[in-house]
């Protein structure tokens, strides 16, 4: 039985209500086991690549906690944004849970393939179920449960209690105590966090609207709608891949050129065999339009690429992406700059929308942190945080310089606007540098005529 089937098991055992269905694709090639690539996980990586390259948390402050929690934001930047923007994609909703270990902030990614929503206030989720473990002990599966409920709300203070429990359950949903697994029971199985406003814990819900359920729990994946494209793309290169084995270098020879092997069954020569015979007969004066050849047919692979390029452009569609993420970008060179920035303003858009869902994460991410060494008893102090997504992907470096000469020209900008934005210099640098150069500029010349 399966972790879904385990676990909505023990959600009816326990009496407590599933909130919703979650979405899934119809042609799911990322959950099929016979297959060694993903259509679906590679469109999510481009886009997620899309969506998180450049991007930088910053936290501002002097304080013990400022610092700490910078250098949770640099980690959190290099090795988690990326990876739970590709599970939103590609299943649709993504939970990141913080937590703890004495010396870091560690990042637990889970899909919704994992998780269930139990209850929500909207889209900030108030009470949820997730694996974090599994073991197989002969031929029965354990798992690891962790339920994280905000109870005793107070709508004056807008404060409540984030409660976290541990359960351990069998193939069948059925609870076992947790005792019964000594490096599980480590952990604490009970634990409270009081007066707080979330569930500590960052959600990055894919903005794709699952048409059937418009207003559901879940988000969609990207690729939802998309079944029949990708059905057709796996059947394309299936059969293309057929095509090229038919198309395997043959040997047509005449049937005076097989050999008797000891067995008395015909074989063809080989090797230096081959060489032999083709001598040997050649030197009776036998035709050589008689000896053996080789035929090696191209394959005929151009309306396989052509078709192809076809779904992945209706891919695209589906998705709300303009044509060149997957597919085989234009050409075109003979546009300028405005037009080819136009023609890829879908792309912007879903760039753009991806990235306010993760700016909501990232808000519940940093409250989280906060909550946690707050809980732990850890330094305290005031800190600030802004996030800064990078348009490169859409902007070149001549964009950015004219933008800047253009807010010179009106006064919106300076030297030190430039500095930063264009060299990336720190403010306190950037500043330095310009007084540096203006204290060291020769005094221009009189020159007499």
């Amino acid at each position: 039985m399966g972790f879904v089937s385990a676990l909505q098991n023990w959600i009816n055992k326990h009496g407590v209500k599933h909130q919703d269905t979650v979405p899934t694709q119809g042609f799911r090639d990322a959950l099929l086991e016979s297959t060694s690539y993903s259509i679906e996980g590679m469109t999510s990586r481009t886009l997620s690549n899309l969506v998180t390259g450049g991007y930088e948390l910053r936290v501002g402050g002097t304080s013990d906690r400022a610092l700490r929690l910078d250098k949770t934001a640099t980690r959190f930047t290099r090795f988690v944004l990326n990876k739970a923007v590709t599970q939103s994609m590609l299943f649709g909703d993504a939970v990141i849970v913080p937590r703890w270990d004495g010396r870091d902030m560690q990042h637990s990614v889970m899909s919704s393939e994992v998780f269930r929503v139990l209850g929500s206030r909207g889209d900030e989720l108030t009470d949820l179920v997730y694996i974090t473990e599994s073991k197989i002990i002969g031929t029965t599966k354990y798992q690891l449960l962790q339920r994280m409920t905000l109870e005793a709300w107070d709508n004056e203070t807008y404060t409540g209690n984030a409660h976290m429990r541990l359960y351990v359950v069998q193939n069948d949903g059925v609870e076992v105590p947790i005792g019964k697994f000594p490096d599980w029971a480590e952990y604490d199985s009970d634990w409270t966090i009081p007066n707080v406003h979330q569930l500590p814990i960052g959600r990055i819900k894919s903005p794709t609207v699952d048409t059937r359920n418009p207003n559901g729990v879940y988000g969609a994946p990207i690729c939802w709608g998309c079944s029949a494209f990708l059905s057709e793309i796996r059947y394309l290169l299936t059969q293309e891949h057929a095509e090229f084995e038919l198309s395997e270098k043959s040997i047509i020879a005449d049937k005076s050129m097989f050999v008797s092997a000891k067995d008395d069954s015909l074989q063809l020569p080989h090797g230096r065999e081959r060489l032999y015979m083709w001598s040997h007969k050649a030197g009776k004066n036998m035709d050589k339009d008689n000896a053996m050849k080789e035929w090696s047919p191209e394959i005929q692979n151009g309306p396989y690429a052509e078709a192809l390029e076809d779904q992945y452009r209706l891919m695209e569609k589906g998705i709300g992406v303009d044509s060149g993420i997957l597919s085989k970008p234009s050409d075109e060179s003979y546009q300028n700059v405005d037009n080819v920035r136009k023609s890829t303003r879908n792309t912007q858009s879903f760039v753009s929308n991806y990235r306010d869902i993760a700016d909501v994460a990232i808000s519940q991410l940093v409250e989280a942190w906060d909550t946690l060494l707050n809980y732990y008893g850890l330094p305290t102090g005031t800190f600030e945080y802004r996030s800064e997504w990078s348009d490169d992907y859409i902007n070149t470096f001549a964009d950015q310089q004219n933008a800047l000469a253009a807010g010179f020209a009106m006064g919106a900008t300076d030297a030190y606007d430039y500095r930063t934005f264009v060299l990336g210099e720190p403010p306190d640098v950037a500043r330095a540098r310009i007084d540096e150069i203006a204290k060291n500029k020769p005094e221009p010349q009189m020159v007499a005529v």
